[in-house]
């Protein structure tokens, strides 16, 4: 949100590294939008959750607009949170350990941990609308 993942971009720029590209798909210049947006791994991250939920995911905005009571905006929050989450964990993983797991992956990781909150938190809820939608994503 304050320009503190450009690292890359910033140590280019001062010439202390040999490139700026995104090390997701090492085509763009690393900025958070590109990363979490438009990057080519991130989409496939997102269409393989999308694939999975029958839903598009919401954009920021939609997420602030959302209806927060319904049980469907809550959990397709929870899912956004957690792709962000694990797109910027493979960043964090090229960075430290010089390795990135294949999108479909990622996007399974994603689905678990979803599923495990889900899980966690289904007896407090009283949607039966919501309970169906999740029943048919597999929870």
């Amino acid at each position: 949100m304050n320009g503190g993942l450009n690292v890359k971009e910033k140590l280019f720029k001062w010439g202390c590294c040999v490139d700026d590209l995104c090390c997701l798909c090492n085509r763009e210049t690393k900025r958070a939008d590109h990363m979490f947006l438009s990057c080519e791994y991130s989409c496939r991250v997102r269409t393989e959750i999308e694939r999975w939920t029958g839903r598009v995911l919401p954009t920021v905005n939609g997420l602030i607009n959302g209806n927060r009571k319904l049980v469907q905006w809550k959990v397709l929050t929870a899912i956004q949170n957690a792709v962000y989450y694990n797109i910027w964990m493979q960043r964090n993983n090229d960075r430290v350990n010089e390795m990135i797991l294949r999108p479909e992956l990622v996007a399974q990781q994603t689905k678990d941990a979803v599923m495990r909150r889900i899980k966690f938190n289904a007896g407090q809820i009283s949607d039966q609308h919501g309970l169906d939608w999740m029943r048919n994503i597999g929870v």
